[in-house]
């Protein structure tokens, strides 16, 4: 469900949920650069939106072309992070690839210096 007309790189996000269920988002890229948006964050802000008080307990993206396991940008292992905050338990990241997935407990492995406004 990837919208990427301009860098043909597509990107797709699934989250389980605490209840179990799986819910999927991707990115959508805009022609005017950078409103577009990834699909970690456009799924989080839908599961925060529409699924509120559920916990996120696994995050897996998944991109095409894929020769590598694809990793969050910053600003989604921020979001990742604050997600992580919010609910207050880690979310297990599963970075897939074409041949092969990498598996992270919680975004703060990824994002060790998180900000936090104090």
């Amino acid at each position: 469900k990837s919208y990427a007309p301009y860098s043909d790189f597509r990107v797709g996000a699934a989250a389980l949920l605490d209840d179990g269920e799986i819910v999927s988002a991707a990115n959508q890229e805009s022609e005017v650069f950078p409103s577009g948006m990834c699909a970690e964050r456009s799924l989080l802000y839908y599961v925060q939106s529409n699924r509120s008080g559920r916990k996120v307990r696994a995050l897996a993206i998944a991109s095409l072309p894929a020769s590598r396991e694809c990793s969050p940008c910053g600003a989604c292992r921020q979001v990742i992070a604050d997600t992580e905050k919010r609910q207050g338990a880690p979310i297990r990241l599963i970075l897939c690839g074409a041949c092969s997935a990498t598996v992270v407990e919680s975004a703060r492995a990824l994002l060790p210096f998180t900000f936090k406004l104090e």
